[in-house]
């Protein structure tokens, strides 16, 4: 159980390091003129995977708490699922934070030196892309599979027949 609580606590540092680098990217498309849209779009990519993580931090530290011996905690642990999150979140996050100063200096006294610079780091910032995503998608899939082990768990219901069929559904659509 231990390795579990390590591996949400060590994901949810990676959701830090992305709200830093929104927040600073927000700041710098204030002074980007005609590249304002292309850096906010990447400030909001940052604050939502910040947010994927924080929630899935959340959600799994409360499962953890409430139900140590489920089936999919016990997956978890099994398989090392968090363990190979955690490494590929540990890289992201030392990227973001080799990027972080080089974001905060695109802020120029002028707009266009602000649009030059951002076009000269921009390749930086889109390289942790993929890598966000992949690891925002692995959070996801986990949270999903939390939801339906606690809905199976629940007691039937119209609305918990209903979700059980929405997600049943969605494993149609995937197959």
């Amino acid at each position: 159980m231990l390795e579990v609580v390590a591996g949400i606590s060590a994901v949810l540092a990676i959701a830090g390091a992305a709200a830093k680098i929104s927040k600073t990217l927000y700041g710098v498309a204030r002074d980007a003129g005609s590249a304002r849209d292309d850096i906010e779009t990447w400030a909001c990519t940052f604050a939502s995977f910040s947010s994927v993580v924080q929630t899935a931090y959340m959600s799994l530290r409360d499962h953890l708490e409430a139900r140590a011996q489920s089936l999919v905690i016990n997956y978890i642990k099994e398989n090392h699922v968090l363990e190979l999150v955690m490494k590929h979140a540990k890289c992201i996050k030392r990227q973001i934070t080799k990027v972080q100063p080089y974001v905060r200096e695109i802020s120029s006294s002028t707009t266009l030196f602000t649009i030059l610079k951002w076009l000269l780091r921009k390749s930086e910032v889109e390289a942790l892309g993929p890598k966000m995503e992949c690891v925002k998608s692995s959070l996801t899939t986990l949270l999903q599979v939390i939801s339906l082990e606690i809905l199976k768990e629940a007691e039937p219901t119209k609305k918990t027949a209903k979700l059980m069929y929405n997600f049943h559904a969605i494993g149609m659509i995937i197959r």
